[in-house]
């Protein structure tokens, strides 16, 4: 019999199949322990989790918090988190700290890209590319960053897919009873249709019944729109829609 008291962290499990899996290493486990250890999953999906987790065992991750947010960044851009900067860099700083909206991933990124850079120029452009969802270095950034966020977006079915594009295009700050109304005559159950992408950590609750997209993954959602097929692009953007509206290829157009 075991006594060693330990605690296991697994991040990112995929599917209910990995779920299943460890629970029956765990429950393996806890009959040859003595022990009270711990046992910490990681998942993008609470539906995969609530069949192996009560609800007083599920943890919301929030985004960090701007002084948190802060220090993460602060760390990978200049490898100390009370580095002194001018008055130019720390309002540069303070912009793509906003930006980030307190998303690890994006402010190690971003800090780490910016490390021992030195012009004013370099980090406007990241912020500015960072706002439009491009790749911030003009290389593999987005394998790291866009492409990570992009997980969630790719398990989805069609239908949770098109969705998910219309609340980045459009619907994102607006209530959730006014989203369902719209979409009545599409989505059987709207309501239980946006629960999928709120378990799937696409979108969130916000106070007062509001729909909330983190700004980084509605640039994704934008970013995935502007690259679909003509005959299924959103127009979202006020570029040229007349150049749009001369070709036969397009058969709705949602302004």
């Amino acid at each position: 019999m075991i006594s060693k008291k330990v605690l296991v962290v697994v991040d990112d499990v995929g599917n209910n199949k990995n779920l299943t899996s460890l629970q029956l290493v765990i429950d393996n486990c806890a009959k040859n322990t003595t022990s009270k250890s711990k046992v910490l999953v990681n998942c993008r999906n609470w539906q995969y989790l609530k069949s192996h987790v009560n609800k007083a065992g599920k943890v919301v991750m929030k985004f960090l918090e701007e002084e948190q947010a802060r220090e993460l960044f602060m760390f990978h851009a200049f490898g100390n988190a009370n580095r002194v900067l001018t008055k130019d860099v720390k309002d540069i700083c303070t912009k793509i700290i906003e930006t980030c909206e307190g998303l690890p991933l994006s402010l190690k990124v971003l800090g780490s890209f910016l490390c021992n850079t030195e012009e004013l120029e370099s980090w406007e452009g990241a912020l500015s590319k960072l706002k439009n969802g491009q790749s911030v270095t003009g290389g593999n950034d987005n394998e790291e960053l866009w492409s990570k966020l992009k997980i969630c977006y790719d398990y989805l079915d069609k239908q949770h897919q098109s969705m998910f594009l219309d609340i980045a295009c459009f619907l994102g700050g607006l209530k959730i009873n006014t989203i369902c109304r719209m979409w009545s005559g599409d989505y059987l159950h709207p309501k239980s249709e946006l629960q999928i992408l709120q378990h799937r950590s696409l979108i969130q609750w916000a106070e007062g019944g509001i729909l909330y997209i983190h700004e980084q993954l509605q640039d994704m959602g934008r970013n995935i729109a502007m690259e679909l097929p003509i005959i299924n692009r959103f127009i979202w953007k006020n570029n040229n829609p007349n150049s749009f509206l001369q070709k036969n290829e397009v058969n709705t157009i949602l302004f």
